[in-house]
């Protein structure tokens, strides 16, 4: 710890987002995706500078990620940056855009950066039954778009030009994709963690709870810490100093006025060091859960 709570943050989101486990083991056919070797292998200190969050109130979190990741391959061994966030055009209309176009040990890639998170409601071996915090993000829905949308934006006539401006002709494909899985609590507290095959078994894990029963989160601790989703990425540790609150404090937030249908928290040691983390969940956030059921049958 640098003893600057915010430095210290810093350096663990970029220290997650490189060395956390892959969330996807395979993208289809010809995808490279980095695997858990590919990441311990990244021997590379956070930078002297970090991009920092945004104001929280213009916060994205999938756009924090990004600058992370580009932040690696601003110092990663064999990696050269080419550009990021390249927009692929068809009259007016946009086809796609290239997060972040590399060069790595002599081979122009085209690098698909995802960040997701996704609570299973259901059959955990079925994609289509885990959702994000927000019930219109789904697994099988991203994955899908992703394989054969984003990933096949290099093929498209319209995307030659774009990269032959920047001097890459028919770049491989890479899909970088980050995250967690959130099983229901008991199955979680059972250690029985069943995921879609997609899913490289090495995932980062958690846990999800209905509101009604957040008593049940004392079998995991006494002290709990709400987490905006500033502080989605790396565990929590001592040196970045949050508010912590009790059980019962777990339960005023859920059941403030203005409690999202799902809101998320890390449980802390005595040291105030994460041990896991999770989701609380309304009953709207399950009926919209059993409602996308209803619909795709």
């Amino acid at each position: 710890p640098t003893g600057d709570i915010k430095t210290d943050r810093a350096n663990a989101d970029f220290e997650w987002c490189i060395r956390s486990p892959a969330l996807v083991r395979e993208a289809g056919p010809g995808v490279f995706c980095p695997d858990d070797g590919f990441w311990n292998e990244q021997a590379v200190a956070p930078p002297t500078t970090l991009p920092e969050p945004p104001d929280p109130h213009h916060f994205r979190l999938g756009n924090h990620f990004e600058a992370l990741v580009g932040a690696w391959a601003a110092i990663a061994p064999d990696v050269t940056p080419i550009a990021r966030n390249v927009q692929v055009f068809a009259g007016k209309r946009t086809l796609g855009e290239f997060d972040l176009l590399l060069d790595r040990a002599g081979r122009a890639e085209h690098w698909e950066l995802a960040l997701k998170f996704y609570l299973a409601a259901g059959d955990p071996a079925d994609p289509s039954r885990w959702f994000g915090p927000n019930t219109a993000d789904r697994f099988d829905l991203k994955f899908s778009r992703m394989r054969d949308h984003q990933l096949t934006l290099s093929a498209r006539p319209e995307a030659a030009d774009v990269l032959g401006q920047l001097g890459v002709v028919n770049p491989a494909v890479a899909a970088m994709v980050k995250g967690r899985l959130f099983h229901p609590f008991t199955s979680f507290v059972d250690g029985n963690w069943r995921y879609p095959l997609e899913v490289n078994a090495n995932y980062c894990r958690g846990w999800w709870i209905e509101s009604a029963r957040v008593v049940e989160l004392s079998q995991l601790g006494e002290a709990f810490v709400w987490l905006p989703k500033s502080l989605w990425l790396a565990p929590i540790a001592a040196s970045h100093h949050v508010q912590a609150m009790d059980l019962a404090g777990v339960r005023a937030h859920v059941s403030a006025p203005r409690a999202q249908p799902s809101e998320k928290f890390a449980v802390l040691d005595a040291s105030g060091n994460e041990t896991s983390r999770g989701f609380v969940v309304s009953p709207t956030w399950i009926e919209r859960t059993k409602q996308q059921g209803n619909r795709d049958r």
